[in-house]
This record gives C-alpha cells, sequence and structure tokens, in this order.
C-alpha cells in the first residue's frame, strides 16, 4: 500500500514538469546571404509552420525555401523535438533547387 502511494506522489511530481516536446525554444534561422531571424516556438510545432513563419516574414514563398540541419534537407512534418534541438540551434535556410541533369 505504501509503495503504490509513493509511486502516485511520484508520478504527480512528474506531472508538474513540461515535457520536452511542449518546451518553448528559440531557433535561429538565418540565409546565407541575409540576416538571421530568431523564432520562439514550442518543439512540437512542425518545421511547415516554422517556414511559413519565417516567409511570412521575410515576404518569401515558402515553395521556393528548404531548411538544412547539420547539412541535411529537414522534412517539413519533422518537428525541433524530433531533431533533438536546444535552445538556440541554428537551421540554414536555402533556395529550393528542381531538376537534375538532361541524358546526352
Amino acid at each position: 500500500m505504501t509503495q503504490e502511494y509513493n509511486d502516485k506522489r511520484n508520478n504527480e511530481n512528474d506531472s508538474n514538469e513540461e515535457p520536452e516536446e511542449n518546451k518553448t525554444i528559440n531557433l535561429i534561422i538565418r540565409e546565407q546571404d541575409g540576416p538571421s531571424i530568431k523564432f520562439k516556438t514550442k518543439c512540437s510545432v512542425t518545421f511547415n509552420r516554422i517556414l511559413d513563419m519565417y516567409a511570412k516574414e521575410t515576404g518569401k514563398s515558402k515553395h521556393d525555401l528548404r531548411l538544412i540541419y547539420k547539412g541535411k534537407i529537414v522534412g517539413q512534418g519533422v518537428t525541433p523535438f524530433d531533431l533533438r534541438l536546444e535552445d538556440g540551434d541554428e537551421l540554414e535556410v536555402v533556395a529550393s533547387q528542381t531538376g537534375g541533369f538532361w541524358p546526352i
């Protein structure tokens, strides 16, 4: 009986702490030839929404932009929580490129 009570108390204490994915962090998004913009966002917000905010702030079309983190393109359905981003982490925004090569 005492053990159950202690477990319940521990669970109650854990619920007072904010879950990691609801935590708010500051992300810095920088463009190669432009200024850096800081966004305060929850870790559960998708990069689709973050890219929307960036496009609105800069007046660019989000369809022409891609986010890069550690050299890899970030999917728009991914969240900062998924990538284990921390407060102050930087992402790079680049122009979307289409195409490839034409065979000879």
